[in-house]
């Protein structure tokens, strides 16, 4: 987990603790991790795995689901990793008789590379975020 942590701290800005990652992966309805095997010669196996590309969606397994997270390694990106990601979230989702809608919510940066994949801005719904507290009704 230490290694998604790193990755999404160079392409998403965000830093998150490897034991959160793994509650929050637990959650997930399909995942994909793209690996390259680099050459190490102090390991037992003679080499090592680098995490080069990852995405994941969350889903009620039935209507939509949020494809979240997707990353790619700098040093890897515009080889069709990231759009290949996504194909796969999305075939593996169909294939298993789950959800037919597929909403993303990325960060500006992002949004050229969705939209060039297929996603489209929906006029219908306008995205909320909580910044509130709930209030508690007084007990009866």
């Amino acid at each position: 987990m230490v290694q998604l942590s790193e990755l999404w701290a160079k392409t998403l800005n965000v830093r998150r603790e490897p034991e959160k990652i793994v509650k929050a992966l637990g959650h997930s309805f399909a995942l994909v991790v793209v690996l390259e095997q680099e050459e190490e010669s102090d390991t037992p196996e003679g080499f090592h795995r680098k995490i080069v590309g990852f995405g994941h969606a969350v889903s009620d397994g039935a209507f939509v689901a949020t494809i979240c997270d997707v990353a790619v390694d700098p040093a890897y990106q515009r080889r069709g990793i990231g759009r290949r990601i996504v194909k796969e979230l999305v075939q593996n989702m169909k294939q298993r008789g789950g959800p037919t809608g597929f909403a993303v919510f990325p960060p500006p940066k992002a949004r050229h590379f969705f939209w060039t994949i297929g996603f489209r801005y929906e006029k219908k719904y306008k995205f909320m975020t909580y910044q509130g507290r709930l209030i508690e009704s007084p007990s009866q």
